[in-house]
């Protein structure tokens, strides 16, 4: 073989390497395109529906003042022909209308209270009526339809938790409210998370043998009245990973 026979024989195998290089190269990056996981799918958006709200007194009573909740929203109603629009909530799920108002004012004031759970049709408007009724306190009222543990519980509802309710909050524990409410407050003033306040229920008990107000705490110094927060079972402040609920009262 001649010198420029051998050359050109050189060169060809070089080239027939470099594209064998190239090839598995590129063979190789199939391969690892190959084991791409898929696009993940964009998230289904859930359907809404609004919900036109109204409310009554079953004993025909005109109330002083009513505040409307349907889960993350609010209404404040001035009559019982004032109708309450909730737009934008999640349709066919069940959803906990709860009304609670005061006839008469002051110290003679009675609560009121009503729920009607309903599911809202997608895409359009549902009726709601909430049916109030005097009550005596909001523990009673809450226990027909969240048993204690021991009880039946129907389906769907949620069961009360151990803790006692309905029981004089005094002393420190009563400072610790204090001091919970106002950190509450002031993060709501800047502007800041803020979690729920604890609220106390007013009662007059007897005292050897007067009439002397107290402050009970109840169902609803831990869970709202059916508004959605970002807490689990209407919890005012976290409970589970924190403590702030419990330090809201405890010392």
């Amino acid at each position: 073989m001649t010198v420029q026979a051998r050359a050109l024989f050189n060169r060809s195998r070089l080239c027939l390497l470099a594209a064998a290089i190239a090839l598995s190269a590129l063979s190789g990056a199939v391969r690892l395109d190959a084991q791409e996981p898929p696009p993940k799918a964009a998230p289904v958006e859930k359907p809404k529906g609004d919900a036109e709200i109204t409310v009554a007194l079953a004993d025909g009573k005109k109330f002083a003042t009513c505040t409307v909740y349907a889960r993350n929203q609010v209404f404040k109603l001035t009559s019982a022909d004032e109708k309450s629009v909730a737009t934008g909530l999640p349709a066919e799920e069940r959803i906990a209308f709860t009304a609670d108002a005061r006839v008469g004012t002051g110290d003679s004031a009675v609560r009121y209270a009503g729920t009607a759970e309903s599911s809202l049709a997608a895409n359009g408007v549902t009726m709601v009526k909430i049916t109030l009724m005097p009550i005596k306190d909001i523990d009673s009222y809450c226990r027909e339809c969240h048993p204690t543990k021991g009880q039946k519980i129907p389906r769907g509802q949620i069961m009360r938790d151990i803790h006692v309710s309905g029981k004089v909050l005094e002393g420190k524990y009563l400072d610790q409210v204090k001091a919970h409410n106002i950190k509450v407050e002031q993060a709501r003033n800047e502007g800041k998370p803020a979690d729920e306040p604890i609220i106390l229920e007013e009662r007059i008990v007897k005292v050897a043998g007067k009439d002397v107000k107290k402050l009970f705490y109840t169902c609803e110094s831990c869970h709202t009245p059916h508004v959605a927060t970002r807490f689990r079972k209407y919890a005012r402040a976290e409970y589970l990973e924190k403590s702030d609920l419990c330090i809201g009262c405890h010392y």
